[in-house]
């Protein structure tokens, strides 16, 4: 659940989250939050989060609660460069609607929460990130993780997926638990699920030749 709020602000905040994260900060419009992420240089997905433009020197970050530690540890080590400060934001200041969003509607939208258990695991498009308007641009100048991300883009073939699937059993289960093929092979991980009634909801990447995920433990998982 994107439940943190934190604040970019400062005269340098525009151009840094620029260079940090995989949407066009140029494209956004006051107060209209654009799902994005923030990548390492091996293109792997270090946070995901929406980003909104309050104006040209102040940015809200929404994440999840358990991610700020890494999310404000990251940030920091780049914005001491730029003339831009992180600030944690208290909840009665602001209020951002994407706060009441719940697992199960980012789940069945195909939303993905990046978690400390798979922070810097996995390629963007394997979250389908390019799929969702707005959230990566193959035209902006350089950001973290944008050599492997394009090269991907305009010349390499995706091999894994993320994709809904779901389980009969309301037993939970962990972000970045393995997702397995017929012979056990490890094709894939767990991005977020949720329990729904008599059943679980995964939203999973899994290798895309793979017509039969399961869960390490040999459950099998139905595609939604």
């Amino acid at each position: 659940m994107f439940d943190c709020i934190l604040e970019c602000n400062g005269v340098g905040a525009k151009a840094f989250l620029q260079g940090q994260l995989t949407c066009n900060i140029n494209d956004l419009k006051e107060n209209q939050p654009q799902l994005t992420a923030c990548c390492n240089l091996q293109g792997r997905v270090i946070f995901t989060a929406y980003v909104t433009m309050q104006n040209d020197q102040s940015f809200l970050l929404v994440i999840p609660e358990s991610m700020k530690n890494i999310v404000v540890s990251h940030l920091e080590k780049y914005a001491r460069f730029s003339k831009c400060d992180i600030v944690e934001t208290d909840m009665g200041e602001r209020h951002s609607p994407l706060q009441e969003a719940n697992v199960k509607t980012n789940i069945m939208n195909g939303i993905p929460t990046i978690y400390p258990e798979t922070s810097e695991q996995i390629i963007a498009q394997r979250l389908n990130l390019h799929l969702i308007k707005g959230a990566i641009s193959f035209k902006k100048g350089c950001y973290l993780g944008q050599e492997i991300i394009s090269r991907l883009h305009f010349k390499g073939k995706l091999k894994h997926h993320m994709i809904l699937g779901e389980v009969p059993t309301t037993t939970p289960l962990k972000p970045g638990d393995n997702i397995v093929d017929d012979q056990k092979n490890s094709v894939g991980a767990v991005i977020d699920f949720c329990v729904d009634q008599n059943r679980t909801l995964v939203l999973f990447v899994n290798a895309i030749e793979n017509k039969q995920p399961q869960l390490e433990s040999g459950q099998a998982i139905t595609l939604c």
